[in-house]
């Protein structure tokens, strides 16, 4: 079963769009994308859902003949002291420039979707997701892939990304200083992590 949905913008252009039945989020936003020639950020269903995610259409309820309204969303791009981290249209993130100034995401690319902001510190970058889980990489102080140290490596002068990382969920906002990261979650409270000094 294949779907007609109508993809509008706020400025009122829009585009009818012809999907397969299994068609994802993410390959509507695609056609949207090509067929309006813009780049699209949040995607939102006739009934005010916002629809993310790897879900197919019909999981997320949209139904043949809906309006999805799109908002566009410009490119963002922050950088380290060596690296840069762009977060494209659909909300991915491409990364390159040193690898130790965050310049390789590779060990975290599978979770840098729905990213809304990106802050970037000395060595490293914090992304902030719509679902408000906070995904860092980079080498410095605390941002190394956890895969990779043991713990005979850690320094007691920095909190590391993987002894915290089940709090980085529920955050509102990331901020960042030269060495460490800050996420505020929807209660109120902070969660640091990076050198302690």
């Amino acid at each position: 079963m294949s779907l007609s949905v109508t993809v509008t913008l706020l400025s009122g252009t829009q585009a009818t769009i012809s999907l397969p039945g299994d068609a994802t989020v993410a390959d509507l936003r695609q056609k949207a994308q090509r067929a309006l020639q813009t780049p699209l950020g949040k995607l939102i269903s006739t009934s005010g859902t916002l629809l993310g995610g790897s879900g197919t259409l019909t999981q997320c309820g949209v139904q043949n003949g809906d309006t999805i309204t799109a908002v566009t969303q410009s490119v963002a791009v922050a950088a380290s002291t060596g690296a840069f981290a762009l977060i494209r249209a659909d909300g991915s993130v491409v990364t390159w420039g040193c690898p130790d100034s965050g310049g390789d995401s590779s060990a975290v690319q599978d979770k840098l979707y729905d990213v809304m902001r990106i802050q970037a510190a000395g060595s490293g970058f914090a992304a902030l997701r719509e679902d408000g889980v906070v995904v860092s990489w980079g080498t410095l102080s605390g941002f190394s892939d956890s895969s990779s140290s043991s713990e005979s490596d850690s320094d007691p002068n920095e909190v590391t990304i993987a002894s915290i990382q089940d709090q980085l969920r529920d955050v509102r906002e990331i901020q960042a200083t030269k060495n460490a990261f800050a996420a505020i979650k929807e209660d109120g409270s902070v969660i640091t992590w990076g050198a302690l000094e």
